[in-house]
């Protein structure tokens, strides 16, 4: 049912050229019916975009997006189908990179997530390589006719209706007995398998309530033993910020494991059967703890009156599979679990305590933990318990319970699609522009990173460029097309505080943009930490409490001799080390094998190739008649503080141009030469001064110096009219040891 002269991305992205004046207006105009833009511009109108923490209830007819529905056939029963919001007609020979299968929550909005799955994929500049599928279990009835708008091709096919609550995310009977919850994501995968076979690789993910029904099914289904469907397909299951946990066996978490906690330090490793004697076990729940657990409310006669017939059991049966006893999976299953590719994401702020109606408080519930963040945690240990060899994949999140959070965030982009993503080029203002244009949406019901930001405003119509606070993780999306010499509010502004990112809007690209096109900007990590690291840096040890890998990198960047750092268990130490991606690693029993190593390129080849097609190999010669200025053969090892505005990185300077910036510059006592650029520091240098390593990324570097008295007048401000960017606005040419310390940002 998707037919356009255009592609998804093009229909998404709109056009690159520079917008008039009235395609920048917010909302004006209907949108376009029956395109994917359409999609998300209507949720880019909108008052709250992405605020909702949970979907809205399922309507039939879709209340948006009918151009998008199908019916999706139950394997094995011919007239019995679900609902679903797809991206492309069904028996296309189109080769999709990935299927990316999004299973609702418990309020089974299947049309808004559909939406939140589009924007991520736009947002990593993959719509046009992804199947997205929204499959729905709705609770009330609906008639084929009216989900697709009529069709006469569909006469006779009747949609399963899960009624009983939360049931479905159980793997419950339809409210006909006609098939299980379990059975119908089966046979979506079926459908994708025989509809899309240009499909490479299929993905299976839910948030919250869909998190706890993949999770459940994960563990159940034929599908995905070995990382494969049972057609050879790959697949890999996601189970994000889930609200329960599908224990294995009657064991649960000890009391002491059970309290409050914020911190992703804390990992559970002692599980018990509860018991009533009360020797530090979890409650007992009066005998109906593991009630939840495997078979989860349709293997227990106390409850059967909750469901018609024991559906796990028969859905297992008809693998061949078998429960050894109420809540006990038999080995096979296990080992099958194993052998599958499932991932863990979990919300680093997501720790709210469930007694507060954030998350089912239960008995049964609360013997997994008190909040959601804490319930994962505890369940990766108990996964480790129960199967020895085990180690399950885990990423992180920045924000709390927030779906379009977890789906931009890095760990749910590189399990989707991949390492190397699409890279938004967005460069920086050191500060908020003082005209930013009109308002085109933003996020903040969560702490969100600004690579989401950028994600997002990629996959918002008419967003060019979006405000952004690093305290506050808020990012505002406008529609105006901005330029390096944009003016910035006042250093003393209350919104001196945010700063600007923007992309190109089809103009001719300056040389700084041009430069910052060519700099990778996201940190690649190791399977294992690197087995040489590279020296310690000072105050480079960060271990004092939980850091997330976004915080390390930004520690980093911060740091102009950091170029990669060791992580693990939230501590990481910053490194001068240069990584490779054939680096060799530890071995799998080495003592460090739990931790990883992060890196960017270093240093920046691109750079180093072009300022040497254009100059001779040989160091500077300071000019002989000069009375102030020395050089020392390699840079300096404490170069001082960058000066703010003293990072000239937009063209080739040559070193009498650079001298001639620093005399101009309020507190310039040296600066740092390399590759045509130059960095301007208020460090006294001495001829004595320890310098870097031969070996040093920053051995490519000469400073310059000169007495500190031989200071000249203060500098005007902005004295080329262009912003020139700092370590940390260049991403990975920090790394690179490009670029000097980015405390200039404080301009």
């Amino acid at each position: 049912r998707f037919s356009s002269s255009a592609s998804p991305a093009a229909l998404v992205l709109g056009r690159v050229a520079k917008p008039t004046m009235r395609e920048r207006r917010r909302c004006r105009g209907p949108p376009r019916r029956g395109t994917l833009s359409s999609v998300l511009l209507a949720c880019a109108c909108a008052s709250t975009p992405a605020t909702a923490t949970l979907d809205v209830q399922f309507s039939c007819p879709p209340q948006k997006h009918q151009r998008f529905a199908a019916a999706v056939p139950i394997t094995g029963r011919n007239r019995s189908a679900v609902p679903a919001f797809v991206t492309a007609s069904p028996g296309t020979d189109a080769r999709f990179e990935v299927a990316l299968i999004a299973v609702h929550d418990e309020e089974r909005g299947a049309e808004t997530l559909f939406e939140d799955v589009l924007k991520a994929a736009t947002g990593n500049g993959k719509l046009d390589s992804t199947l997205v599928i929204a499959p729905a279990f709705p609770h009330v009835t609906c008639s084929a006719q009216s989900w697709l708008g009529g069709s006469s091709q569909i006469e006779g096919v009747e949609f399963l209706v899960w009624s009983d609550g939360g049931l479905w995310t159980y793997g419950a009977y339809s409210s006909g007995e006609e098939a299980t919850s379990f059975q119908a994501l089966d046979s979506v995968i079926d459908w994708v398998q025989e509809q899309y076979t240009g499909v490479a690789k299929i993905v299976v993910a839910g948030f919250s309530g869909g998190a706890d029904m993949v999770a459940r099914w994960s563990i159940l289904s034929a599908h995905g033993k070995d990382g494969k469907s049972t057609a050879g397909v790959p697949l890999t299951a996601i189970v994000a910020a889930p609200g329960r946990m599908p224990y294995l066996s009657e064991i649960r978490p000890v009391r002491d494991c059970l309290g409050v906690t914020n911190s992703t330090e804390f990992e559970c490793s002692d599980f018990r059967v509860p018991s009533d004697k009360h020797n530090g076990t979890a409650d007992t729940c009066a005998g109906a703890w593991n009630v939840d657990g495997f078979g989860e409310k349709g293997t227990t006669p106390e409850i059967r009156s909750w469901f018609p017939e024991d559906a796990q059991s028969d859905y297992l049966a008809s693998q061949g599979h078998a429960m050894k006893k109420v809540g006990v999976l038999d080995e096979g299953i296990l080992k099958r679990f194993a052998s599958k590719d499932v991932k863990f994401l979990f919300g680093l702020k997501d720790n709210a305590d469930c007694t507060g109606e954030t998350c089912s408080d239960s008995c049964t519930a609360m013997t997994e933990g008190s909040n959601r963040l804490q319930r994962g945690l505890n369940y990766m240990g108990h996964l480790k318990a129960e199967l020895p060899k085990y180690r399950p994949s885990v990423g992180m999140y920045e924000a709390g319970h927030n779906r379009l959070a977890a789906y931009l965030s890095s760990p749910f982009s590189s399990w989707v699609w991949g390492e190397n993503l699409h890279r938004p080029s967005f460069y920086k203002l050191p500060r908020v522009a003082l005209v930013e244009g009109y308002d085109v949406g933003d996020l903040e019901a969560a702490f969100f990173s600004q690579r989401e930001c950028e994600l997002f405003c990629l996959a918002t119509e008419n967003c060019w460029n979006f405000a952004y606070s690093l305290a506050s993780g808020i990012c505002r999306f406008k529609d105006k097309c901005m330029t390096p010499a944009e003016t910035m509010v006042d250093a003393s502004s209350d919104r001196a505080q945010w700063v600007t990112y923007y992309r190109s809007c089809g103009e001719e690209k300056s040389q700084a943009e041009q430069d910052y096109d060519q700099v990778d900007l996201f940190y690649h990590s190791t399977a294992r930490v690197v087995q040489d690291e590279g020296g310690d840096l000072p105050g480079g040890e960060h271990n004092d409490r939980f850091y997330s890998v976004v915080e390390c990198e930004a520690i980093c960047d911060e740091d102009e001799t950091c170029n990669s750092f060791t992580y693990g268990y939230g501590m990481c130490s910053g490194r001068d080390k240069c990584v490779t991606l054939d680096a060799e690693i530890v071995a799998e029993d080495a003592a460090n094998a739990g931790f990883k190593t992060f890196y960017r390129p270093c240093p920046s080849e691109i750079l180093r190739q072009r300022f040497e097609a254009q100059q001779p190999a040989a160091a500077p010669v300071v000019p002989s008649g000069s009375p102030v200025y020395q050089a020392t053969e390699r840079a300096v090892k404490d170069a001082g503080a960058a000066l703010p505005g003293g990072t000239f990185y937009n063209r080739q300077y040559s070193v009498d141009e650079c001298k001639q910036l620093c005399d101009k510059a309020q507190d310039c006592h040296s600066f740092s030469y390399g590759f045509g650029h130059c960095f301007l520091k208020d460090k006294c240098v001495k001829a004595e001064a320890e310098l870097v390593a031969a070996g040093a990324p920053m051995a490519d570097f000469w400073t310059y110096y000169k007495p500190c008295g031989a200071v000249a007048a203060v500098a005007p401000t902005n004295a080329h009219g262009l912003f020139l960017a700092s370590a940390q606005d260049l991403g990975g040419a920090a790394s690179a040891g490009l670029f000097a310390s980015p405390t200039a940002r404080a301009a």
